[in-house]
């Protein structure tokens, strides 16, 4: 939500789409945009969806914990899970939440790596860290301006309004407060850390 209302704001001027609530941007992003896809989605890269295309990822362990405290992506019978045992648990669904499984059920650390991996050598696509966004959005969105030759505000960047603030705690590297040691190694046997 608090990138949506980033790029609203630092292309557009408006912020009538960013709404401060919680839930997902797509429902909410209506505007047709020129010169960029903006996918609101979680799905893995395939050739058909149109370029240039902005790829936002995010920390892979945050991801984890993230779902982990998203009760309502997961089945009734798994929310007395602990991080660990969540961690661990092959998944209901493939691409996203409401998509069932298809094929083999893996775990949230093999699932983001297949993503994250799908997704590394698509064409025509800007990569974009969301701790680096977090940190220097004034940077980021001058490389989201260049790659998609869309005109930044001046008004945004010279302001630093970028938006709404966040209607949560959009911190980077949550993770160090829930993994373990246990949790990091088993994590890593999967996602080595310099991926």
């Amino acid at each position: 939500n608090w990138t949506l209302a980033l790029l609203e704001q630092a292309f557009y001027g408006t912020q009538t789409h960013a709404v401060r609530v919680t839930g997902h941007y797509t429902a909410r992003w209506k505007v047709q945009t020129t010169g960029i896809h903006l996918w609101g989605n979680h799905c893995h890269f395939n050739a058909t969806m149109p370029g240039p295309r902005l790829y936002l990822y995010r920390d892979g362990r945050d991801v984890a914990l993230s779902l982990w405290r998203t009760k309502g992506f997961q089945p009734a019978e798994w929310h007395g899970l602990s991080f660990a045992e969540f961690l661990r648990t092959p998944l209901d669904w493939w691409e996203t939440p409401g998509q069932p499984a298809r094929g083999p059920r893996v775990t949230i650390a093999e699932h983001w790596r297949l993503h994250l991996d799908s997704w590394y050598n698509a064409p025509d696509t800007l990569f974009i860290r969301y701790a680096d966004l977090l940190r220097d959005p004034a940077r980021e969105l001058a490389c989201v301006a260049e790659f998609a030759a869309l005109p930044l505000r001046d008004d945004s960047v010279t302001t630093g309004d970028y938006g709404p603030q966040p209607s949560g705690d959009y911190r980077a590297a949550k993770w160090r407060e829930v993994f373990t040691a246990e949790d990091l190694d088993y994590f890593h046997s999967i996602v080595p850390a310099e991926h």
